[in-house]
């Protein structure tokens, strides 16, 4: 099987929201990724 796969984008606050791949992130071996939100920053994953 695969070893590493796809970052996904969930709300689990908003169950209408619809997962969202980020293939520009590429593939990475670990089991998730964080973001930093900062108002008039840009987003950094």
């Amino acid at each position: 099987g695969e070893k590493y796969g796809w970052m996904v984008e969930v709300s689990p606050a908003d169950p209408s929201f619809q997962n969202k791949k980020h293939t520009a992130l590429g593939r990475f071996r670990h089991e998730n990724i964080a973001f930093r939100v900062e108002a008039g920053k840009p987003l950094a994953a």
